[in-house]
């Protein structure tokens, strides 16, 4: 492979069929002066190679010999893209020099290797962070909770990792860490932190959401749907004035959940007030009494409950102005249906074999009814109203 030198040539996309070894000068890539753009899929060189400083994205699946060697001084990578590194040595060996002050994004991908991430210090300006199915990484570097302009963290598919250092960022506005079977603290957040808006803790081996939870005071969108162990969280969560979004699907030892009791001194009147979206989907509630309080949740749009143990639902569930999406589907132990909400436009029940009562039949009436009332009101109206009832909850009111 020969490039000739001060060629003019902005971008290399070198992609090859199967892993191949190339032979190569060490000085190859800096003789395009005006590089900018190198991806490199399935290569590999017999040596080290050094690329140029004026190089802003690097893309290198397979093979990389870990942190990639620059010419001498400050260079302006912006995308660091590594995927199968191949990476030798120490942990302590995989550190970013003093020259990667315009990185912003770094991606590692299936590097099986990497069991600590490396010290990012080093790279002052970095905004997302990306690390997945790397199957040895056990610890992240404290650097990265108490970095001064990252963003984003995404962790997924990382089967060892068990620890996430305290929260110290204020810039930092997503933590997703997803399909980590071993991670089961929830991380310490030791104050205030007004930058994060999400997090995400899918399919993770997390018990508890700890008291620490107020200090997120601009979440808003808290997933932890698939957490198998989680057994409580911590009324704290009622602090979060403005959480939109709560996802804890699939949290099969989760039985309650809090209850909120105002507090004058709290100097809140309402509990969650602009929680928009609760997912309990295949949970194992046994009552969702916390919704009878019309100051909890007040503005709750869709309420996801198939799956649990609930036997009713809150009488108050009428006076649910705002609620449009009621699921109860699955919920075997349900005896009854109260009234339901004047604006609910989907509503399912299906498989309600234990279903007794049948005084809610006024109730689910007037949703038909009132359903093809606002159909019929004007040509122009659209409603989309959907009624989900089996066939043999049916026949059992009508007998």
């Amino acid at each position: 492979m020969y490039i000739q030198r001060d060629c003019a040539v902005k971008a290399i996309v070198l992609e090859l069929p199967k892993r191949t070894e190339i032979c190569i000068g060490p000085d190859a890539f800096t003789k395009p002066r005006k590089l900018k753009l190198l991806i490199l899929r399935n290569v590999s060189f017999q040596g080290p190679v050094c690329l140029p400083n004026q190089l802003r994205y690097l893309e290198w699946a397979g093979c990389i010999p870990w942190i990639p060697e620059f010419s001498s001084g400050p260079n302006k990578l912006v995308v660091l893209d590594v995927s199968g590194g191949r990476m030798l040595g120490e942990p302590k060996q995989f550190e970013f020099s003093q020259g990667f002050q315009n990185l912003k994004y770094i991606s590692f991908y299936e590097c099986g290797l990497l069991v600590c991430t490396p010290n990012l210090s080093c790279t002052p300006n970095l905004m997302e962070l990306e690390i997945q199915s790397c199957d040895n990484l056990e610890v992240v570097h404290e650097s990265i909770a108490n970095h001064d302009k990252l963003q984003v963290v995404d962790i997924n598919d990382c089967p060892k990792l068990h620890y996430f250092p305290i929260l110290h960022s204020k810039t930092l506005q997503a933590l997703r860490i997803e399909e980590c079977e071993y991670f089961e603290r929830f991380p310490d957040i030791p104050h205030e932190l007004e930058g994060l808006k999400e997090l995400c803790f899918r399919y993770t081996a997390i018990e508890e959401v700890p008291t620490s939870i107020e200090y997120l005071v601009s979440l808003r969108r808290m997933c932890l749907g698939g957490c198998d162990r989680l057994i409580s969280l911590s009324s704290s969560i009622y602090k979060l004035q403005n959480l939109e979004e709560l996802e804890l699907n699939e949290c099969k030892k989760l039985t309650t959940f809090p209850k909120y009791d105002y507090s004058a001194d709290s100097g809140m009147k309402t509990g969650l007030p602009k929680l928009r979206k609760l997912d309990f989907r295949y949970c194992s509630l046994f009552e969702v009494e916390f919704l009878e309080n019309l100051f909890c949740v007040p503005l709750l749009e869709s309420l996801e409950l198939h799956g649990n143990e609930i036997t009713s639902l809150p009488t108050s569930i009428h006076k649910r102005d705002h609620l449009s999406t009621l699921i109860v589907s699955w919920c075997d132990g349900l005896r009854e249906i109260p009234k339901l909400p004047p604006y609910v436009i989907l509503f399912d029940a299906q498989n309600h074999h234990s279903l007794k009562n049948t005084d809610h039949l006024t109730s689910l009436n007037d949703f038909v009814c009132r359903g093809l009332a606002m159909a019929d009101i004007s040509s122009q109206v659209r409603l989309s109203l959907s009624l989900s009832l089996s066939l043999s909850s049916l026949w059992s009111w009508k007998t």
